[in-house]
């Protein structure tokens, strides 16, 4: 809700501005879906049962000067991953024929990846209607991992003997923890196809960011306003 609320207000505050004619300066924001699972910290996952671990929302930034109609360049800060998993579940545990537990497991993984990048679009004539182009560049990343792992609850025993159950007792809560962070430098290229309306561009576009060890894909709409 802040994100949208911020790009609201930003590009509100834009189109309040001189509505002259449009000079080579522009910002942009793009929303999307990326996929950026880092196979190296992947294998070191307590919790993989998550059929869903690689797909988050995602959404990028920019602000960028248009030399000619046909080549640009801009600065751009890009929300990779954002994937929160959560998952609480209990139940009945045996592991030997005298003792039984009941166990609940609360597992919760954050996963978030940023980048900060500088692009150079090479297009067809963006003052027509209709363009589409590629671009190319650098970015600096980060990519954080958070995961705990809990389980707490209580046991009893039964009398071999005459199958009696003894009294509850409550198991200590346990705790598995992992963190692990990376950063880095890499190359990210991509596509656009939009159409011009007014100071106005908008469309779609696909970016691939090397983050080491994967690559982040992020497939989004976008809106350019020229002031």
């Amino acid at each position: 809700m802040k994100l949208h609320t911020s790009l609201l207000i930003l590009f509100l505050a834009v189109s309040l501005c001189d509505q002259g004619n449009a000079s080579d300066l522009y910002i942009k924001a793009s929303y999307g879906e990326s996929s950026a699972l880092d196979q190296e910290l992947s294998d070191d996952l307590i919790i993989n049962n998550s059929e869903d671990i690689e797909g988050s929302a995602a959404y990028a930034i920019a602000a960028g000067y248009q030399f000619s109609p046909y080549l640009a360049a801009e600065i751009s800060h890009a929300s990779l991953s954002n994937f929160d998993f959560n998952e609480s579940y209990k139940g009945w545990y045996g592991y030997d024929p005298y003792r039984s537990y009941n166990i609940t497991h609360n597992d919760t993984l954050k996963i978030t990846s940023r980048s900060t990048g500088l692009s150079t679009i090479f297009s067809t004539n963006i003052e027509n209607q209709f363009f589409a182009g590629v671009k190319i560049g650098l970015q600096q990343f980060q990519t954080k991992w958070q995961e705990t792992q809990t389980r707490a609850g209580y046991y009893f025993d039964i009398d071999p003997n005459s199958g009696d159950r003894y009294p509850t007792k409550d198991i200590a809560t346990e705790l598995d923890s992992y963190q692990r962070q990376k950063s880095g430098f890499g190359v990210h290229y991509g596509a656009i196809f939009g159409l011009k309306v007014h100071s106005w561009h908008m469309g779609l576009e696909h970016t691939i960011q090397g983050l080491e060890n994967t690559e982040a894909n992020m497939s989004a709409v976008f809106i350019t306003k020229n002031f």
